[in-house]
């Protein structure tokens, strides 16, 4: 199916989130659900995952659903990093990067869970890059089911 000119792309969180295909397995799902209008596609290099829906809109009854495999209401200060971590610097000694519960008795990161926070600090920045977009993706979710929500004028 042809990309609808209006379409722009943006990177995203997905926790394992879904991604919807027929009954069948098939990404098609206009032809199958004449009903259903995908508002967004997963790109990448899975190619089972790429180009099936990521997010779409459909009827139920007299109103519409509208259904986000991923997360664009995640702000990347909800997890937790410092900010210094996020503007690309690295966190040293009395820095927390999954907030004040995680730090040791000194403020210093454990080591056990430095893995885990530089993946939080590269997913936050990744998130803090692309928030313009992903802002606008929350937008468009959110005028799909709700016709008196107006999107913000492109910048």
């Amino acid at each position: 199916r042809p990309r609808q000119a209006a379409w722009q792309r943006t990177v995203d969180y997905s926790n394992g989130g879904p991604l919807f295909l027929t009954a069948e397995g098939s990404k098609d799902l206009h032809a199958a659900y004449p009903h259903v209008q995908v508002l967004a596609e997963y790109e990448g290099p899975d190619e089972r995952v790429r180009g099936a829906a990521a997010a779409i809109r459909c009827q139920v009854g007299q109103g519409v659903a509208v259904l986000c495999g991923t997360h664009p209401e995640l702000h990347p200060r909800w997890l937790g990093i410092s900010a210094d971590v996020t503007r690309g610097h690295s966190a040293t000694g009395q820095s927390s990067l999954m907030g004040n519960n995680s730090a040791g008795a000194n403020g210093a990161v454990p080591d056990a869970r430095k893995g885990v926070q530089q993946r939080s600090a590269d997913l936050a920045r990744t998130l803090a890059e692309e928030q313009q977009g992903r802002e606008l993706l929350w937008a468009m979710l959110l005028s799909a089911c709700c016709p008196e929500f107006h999107l913000p004028p492109p910048m």
